[in-house]
């Protein structure tokens, strides 16, 4: 390069790269001497310096130590660039051990940013191995090593982050994976779920090196990789990463940021669509059979029909179809597991349900009914432990013994995994299911040694999800509207809704009645749910849009005793339309509705069903003082659960749909005393509100309400707010 600088930069309009290469000062050599990030959408522009395009920690051979493989660090043996991609080509690295390791590096600007309907930039890395063998192992990858200033830090995960009890040791930073980290005008992370993406302190990154003009107040993103891949499975197949993202927003703000990032996401994930379906679960837990199942799919369909209900599209099979008999280990439970011991050393249906899968999915279709099926990949929660042992003994599994919830299947080991694969495929095919719920991963990484999988905890995590990522795609491939529900233990990661259609909250129980709750029991859980959206959107950071969560509700089936008075089930229905959810699953059972609850359920679901273009936008928000706004800074943990009673409520607007424009506001009362709230600034918008539904006093339907007037809320009380006329029955 005779001494010259040579510069390139690729753009979409909105987000911009640029790579300086020249010649290093200290070798010679052709080396990246520098780099930037910018968003193109700010005023004025945001550009932040790229310190190193990725960082390799590898192996050293020595005790466990690593070494960093610097981009800077690299000499470069080609660049390309045409203005939207820049590839990069290094001279071969080589390792003490004398193996040679190629380094591609490629970033692509996309069709766009968030404000041009695009996904910003990508970039990976691709290695390749030659030379003598090796036993090294790639450990990490850090793409974008991006500083800042901390005051232009809007967003990172917050470490502090505790989880409930009923999160059974499945950890915060677990379920925190694949979160974005937002700068004033930028959102980064990757396209991998359970990438450590954070901003910390440089020096948390391990680096040799301390770059120029950094101060101690800045920070790093920190877009981490994590895996125990040995680099010879690069050698006849070079290893490409997944995709690092930089997407440039013209917001400086949490709340601009968070709504840029979800617009982001609607071009890159399974696109949300109502789900309105019934479960058997709280009809009769493992108990269910046939007939029964059969019997109040029926039940539910006729008498909704009956009230005007919207037809459901979905039953589903949960637990108690399998065979976790056998004589050695679990015994026979005739209830819960039909009357015979468990013939093929795996899943398979029990004598409950004669004809197992092929003859159920053929009674639903000729029934007109869709069935979906719950499936659980560590064994269920009631017999996992002697189940797992049951299939270890036959050679379809292991055991992981590292969990808090006790033995269990090992979710990530490879021969398990490569029997379930075909198994799930052909359920789907037989049953011709249009649903899955599979219902528990690992709660815990599993260490032992002797089993098919990584034995390190952060790249075991990684493992497994690539893995079930996998599954994921066989399933939408023979099935593109197949609907997956990833439920217990899954990280609330915005980037896994590439491949599933929903994810548990994680942080809660089926139910949720806190003793500590105003109110009749209907209310205790509706806000104690509640608290669990709060604690993860205001404590936790969760950036997961509130329609992709699955949240257990509505329950009111024969297995749950508590009694719900009419208007408290109709408060109970409003306020989980309101969440926005996208998958309604009732586990419901029919007889057990009166005739004003059949009425409100059927009602609330047509609302859900006409509305649902507004719903699935749905934000919470909380009346208390500093913390009411949507986007406002993160709370400490247990701060949330006290906000909320001050009043808190959730908005919806459609405003970007190109519909009409429909705004709905709910806002709630779980407090034992009358409050006076005002609505938080950008939660009822300039325009004038309808009251739709007032629980406590239905005689104030229709009437107005204005911009900066306040709400009188008795106690448990809910209203909904709207810029239209409309009518609810309940």
């Amino acid at each position: 390069m005779d001494g010259k600088q040579e510069r390139y930069r690729i753009s979409d309009g909105a987000s911009c790269r640029t790579i300086s290469v020249g010649v290093g000062p200290e070798t010679g050599g052709v080396r990246i001497i520098g780099g930037s990030i910018s968003s193109q959408l700010t005023r004025p522009r945001k550009e932040y310096a790229v310190v190193e395009l990725f960082v390799l920690r590898i192996d050293s051979g020595i005790d466990g130590a690593c070494e960093d493989i610097l981009s800077s660090r690299l000499n470069v043996a080609r660049v390309q660039s045409d203005g939207r991609t820049v590839s990069i080509d290094f001279v071969p690295y080589e390792l003490a051990d004398g193996s040679q390791l190629a380094v591609h590096y490629e970033s692509i600007a996309s069709d766009g940013g968030t404000g041009h309907d695009g996904t910003g930039l990508e970039s990976t890395v691709t290695l390749s191995l030659d030379g003598r063998p090796t036993d090294r192992r790639l450990r990490h990858l850090f793409m974008d090593v991006l500083t800042a200033g901390s005051e232009d830090l809007v967003f990172t995960a917050p470490p502090t982050f505790d989880v409930s009890r009923y999160a059974d040791g499945y950890t915060a930073e677990q379920m925190q994976l694949g979160e974005p980290v937002y700068f004033k005008g930028l959102i980064m992370g990757s396209r991998f779920p359970a990438n450590k993406n954070d901003a910390v302190a440089f020096e948390q990154l391990g680096l040799a090196y301390v770059p120029d003009g950094f101060t101690a107040d800045g920070v790093a993103a920190r877009l981490d990789y994590r895996t125990a891949m040995p680099l010879e499975d690069c050698r006849d197949n070079p290893w490409t990463s997944w995709k690092s993202v930089a997407v440039a927003s013209s917001a400086t703000d949490m709340e601009g940021l968070r709504g840029d990032f979800w617009r982001y996401l609607e071009g890159i994930v399974v696109p949300p669509v109502l789900k309105l379906q019934y479960n058997s679960w709280f009809e009769a837990f493992l108990a269910i059979d046939r007939g029964r199942f059969l019997g109040a799919c029926e039940q539910m369909a006729r008498i909704g029909e009956k009230y005007g209900m919207p037809k459901l599209d979905t039953y589903v099979l949960d637990d108690g179809w399998n065979t976790y008999n056998d004589q050695e280990f679990t015994g026979i439970h005739e209830a819960d597991s039909g009357t015979e011991a468990n013939r093929s050393g795996f899943w398979e249906f029990n004598t409950k349900f004669p004809g197992g899968m092929p003859a159920l999915g053929e009674r639903m279709s000729s029934d007109g009914r869709n069935l979906g099926l719950w499936f659980g990949p560590q064994g269920g929660y009631v017999y996992e432990g002697t189940f797992s042992k049951f299939l270890r003994s036959r050679g379809n599994g292991e055991v992981n013994e590292d969990t808090p919830l006790g033995d269990v299947i090992d979710a990530n080991e490879g021969r398990y995994l490569r029997k379930l694969k075909p198994w799930l495929l052909g359920m789907q095919r037989e049953g011709r299911l249009a649903y899955w719920k599979l219902d528990g991963f690992a709660t815990a990484p599993c260490l032992a040694p002797d089993h098919q999988h990584y034995c390190e905890p952060d790249a075991y995590v990684t493992q497994q999800w690539e893995r079930w990522i996998d599954i994921f795609e066989a399933m939408r491939e023979q099935n593109p509207d197949i609907f997956i529900n990833a439920t217990s233990y899954v990280p609330c990661s915005p980037w896994m809704l590439q491949w599933v259609n929903s994810i548990w909250l994680q942080n809660c129980d089926d139910r949720e009645q806190p003793g500590d709750a105003a109110g009749e029991a209907v209310d205790q859980a509706i806000t104690g749910r509640d608290r669990i959206y709060a604690r993860n959107t205001f404590e936790g950071g969760i950036q997961l849009p509130l329609t992709h969560y699955y949240n257990h509700e509505p329950i009111y089936g024969h297995a749950e005793e508590t009694p719900y008075s009419d208007a408290g089930f109709a408060r109970y229905l409003l306020v989980n339309a309101m969440r926005g959810t996208t998958i309604w699953e009732l586990h419901l059972s029919a007889d057990r509705l009166t005739d004003p609850q059949w009425r409100s359920l059927a009602s609330v679901l047509r609302f859900v069903r006409d509305h649902f273009a507004t719903l699935k936008t749905s934000r919470m928000f909380v009346c208390a003082d500093g913390v009411g706004k949507f986007g406002d800074a993160l709370l400490p943990n247990t701060i949330s659960a006290k906000a909320m009673n001050a009043g808190y409520g959730f908005w919806c607007d459609n405003a970007r749909t190109g519909e009409s424009h429909e705004r709905l506001v709910l806002v709630r009362n779980p407090s034992a005393i009358t409050l006076e709230v005002a609505l938080p600034s950008g939660v009822a918008g300039a325009e004038q509100l309808v009251v739709v539904y007032n629980s406590a006093d239905q005689a104030v339907v229709g009437s107005f309400f204005e911009a900066g007037s306040k709400l009188v809320l008795p106690p448990s009380d809910c209203v909904l707010l709207a810029n239209h006329h409309m009518e609810l029955d309940l």
